[in-house]
């Protein structure tokens, strides 16, 4: 049976209307897909831009991200604080409880602190997450009940008393009062005690005996707090000391040397602010954000806390000391560096430190000063070479120099190089290639006037200076302590460059570093730090406790130079901060 093939099914004709619609239904769907990849694109430019404004990290402390909105929060919350200080101030102004000038100050503070606070709200960030963690490391940190009573007490307004002084000063006829202008201080002050203790009345002893100005006043001092008093501390201490309901203190010697005493006239208690936490919330400031910030503070204070402690009262492995310190701070070279005498004659025997523009060179003074040059330049000449050259020239110095600043020393100036800016015609002079200690050289003109001039030392730059001590220092069995009292440009050179013992964080890192990383029993090699070039001998090594010097230093300073060297250690970025990773 012959199979046919099945015909094929016709094919179905689509009208235009049905082509119409598909079309259509594609430009309608690719329209969609337009607009919906446009909505994407503005929610994703829209995401960027709020994660570029809030999210976008500012600083990295050891991996952890500071972001826009932790330094938006932080600021903000800096900025409430100053603002409620501000406040403050305002309402002790009309109380009566500061005066304008204290006001004025203590304002003045305040605003160039909010000014600041843009700017530093960063560094602070970092300070504050670097101190986490570090306290975190050293078993230090801080409750929940301990930022509850911060919070309240930064609510507080603190204790004021209104107090009367009575201030003796020694007077000095010159810049440091004497013995017996101290003794005489100190007996008018403890007579004025006594006749307030007889009972007359606080305002007639102050007018009779104070040397304040607050004196022909009745010695009113007005309204203080103790933590933001100007006032000597001294007193202020021993204001706050006494009972709330008043009295006298004893005569205190302040901090400046004169002798004071204080009468508590009347308190204000403390108070805590009731709208403290709602003025919080109204300054657009988060509950979170002032506890973070609160907690932040603490901690700080707590690590200071803690290190000080260890650093006072623990054992730690400590090295006994000797310097030779090269300054290099006022070397500008080249070459080397001398030092002189000079009497100055001047046109008109004018003070060159008060006048304010040269004198006329055709001023008739001008030979009058060179003649007197002369005449002492003779004089000296006389003497040249003798040992009664150098105490005559001092003597002259004194009595006839116009030089008021080295007058007093016998005419002695500081050492100078080439780079110091001295007037070029006394550069020549003292640098003149032949010159040599001990010469007597005939008066020069300068812009101030005519100069007899006494080479009192010539010494070598500041590095080759050092070169050769450190080689002299090293020869066995050399006299370090005469090398440094000869040679070394430290305070503590008339004592042999005695340093005593050196603890950790006692000095600077730097200097730390120095001195911990210098031989045991022998001579470092020359060390160059940021003021100078310094040698170290280290006589021995040993734990031991601090004594009573290193610890009224370690208070001071512990903190601040541990945490600077823990600083150095951390990996720290930022916009504005240079990137650092430096190995423990």
């Amino acid at each position: 049976m012959t199979q046919r093939a099945k015909p094929a099914a016709p094919r179905s004709r689509r009208s235009s209307s049905d082509r119409s619609s598909r079309r259509t239904l594609y430009l309608n769907i690719a329209f969609l897909v337009i607009i919906l990849v446009g909505t994407a694109t503005l929610i994703g430019a829209a995401i960027a831009s709020y994660a570029g404004a809030h999210w976008a990290e500012v600083a990295n402390v050891n991996g952890v991200s500071i972001n826009q909105d932790q330094a938006s929060a932080a600021a903000n919350v800096d900025l409430f604080k100053l603002t409620y200080q501000v406040s403050q101030l305002h309402d002790d102004l009309s109380a009566g409880r500061i005066s304008q000038a204290d006001f004025d100050n203590l304002n003045s503070n305040l605003t160039t602190a909010e000014q600041n606070v843009s700017s530093g709200v960063v560094d602070a960030l970092v300070d504050d997450e670097l101190q986490a963690q570090l306290a975190k490391q050293n078993g230090v940190s801080v409750t929940d009940q301990q930022v509850d009573a911060q919070i309240v007490a930064d609510a507080t307004e603190q204790e004021s008393r209104h107090v009367l002084m009575i201030a003796v000063t020694p007077v000095a006829a010159g810049t440091t009062p004497t013995d017996a202008e101290k003794t005489i201080a100190r007996e008018t002050a403890e007579a004025a005690y006594g006749q307030l203790r007889a009972g007359t009345a606080f305002a007639t002893v102050a007018k009779q005996f104070s040397t304040d100005a607050t004196g022909p006043d009745g010695g009113d001092i007005g309204w203080i707090r103790q933590a933001t008093a100007t006032q000597d501390t001294n007193l202020v201490s021993a204001v706050f000391a006494l009972p709330a309901s008043g009295g006298l203190t004893g005569v205190i010697t302040g901090t400046d040397g004169s002798y004071l005493i204080g009468q508590l006239v009347a308190t204000a208690s403390a108070t805590v602010d009731p709208n403290y936490q709602q003025r919080i919330k109204d300054a657009g400031v988060t509950t979170d954000a002032y506890r973070a910030e609160t907690r932040a503070s603490l901690i700080d204070q707590a690590l200071s806390a803690k290190i000080t402690q260890d650093a006072t009262t623990v054992a730690s492995v400590q090295r006994e000391v000797s310097e030779i310190k090269i300054d290099t701070t006022s070397y500008t070279g080249p070459g080397v560096q001398v030092r002189a005498r000079h009497i100055l004659y001047t046109p008109g025997n004018s003070d060159p430190s008060t006048t304010s523009s040269p004198i006329p060179s055709d001023d008739p003074g001008w030979a009058v000063a060179q003649t007197e040059a002369e005449l002492t330049y003779t004089k000296l000449k006389a003497v040249e070479g003798t040992p009664a050259e150098a105490t005559e020239f001092a003597a002259i110095a004194e009595s006839d120099s116009k030089d008021t600043g080295s007058a007093p020393d016998g005419g002695l100036l500081p050492y100078y190089d080439q780079g110091s800016g001295l007037d070029s015609a006394f550069a020549a002079a003292i640098f003149a290639p032949n010159v040599k200690a001990g010469d007597l050289l005939a008066p020069i003109r300068s812009q101030f006037g005519y100069h007899v001039i006494l080479i009192d030392s010539i010494r070598p730059a500041p590095a080759d200076r050092a070169t050769t001590v450190q080689k002299q220092a090293a020869t066995a069995g050399a006299d370090f302590a005469a090398l440094a009292t000869a040679n070394s440009d430290a305070t503590d050179a008339a004592q042999g460059g005695d340093m005593g013992w050196i603890a950790r964080d006692q000095l600077t890192a730097e200097q730390e570093n120095a001195i911990f990383g210098a031989p045991v029993g022998s001579v470092s090699a020359v060390i160059t730090l940021s003021d100078g070039l310094y040698i170290f001998k280290v006589s021995q090594e040993t734990s031991r406790l601090p004594d009573a010097s290193q610890i009224a230093i370690l208070k001071n300073s512990a903190f601040t130079n541990w945490y600077a060297i823990q600083k150095a250690k951390a990996t720290i970025t930022g916009p504005d901060i240079t990137p650092s990773s430096v190995a423990p």
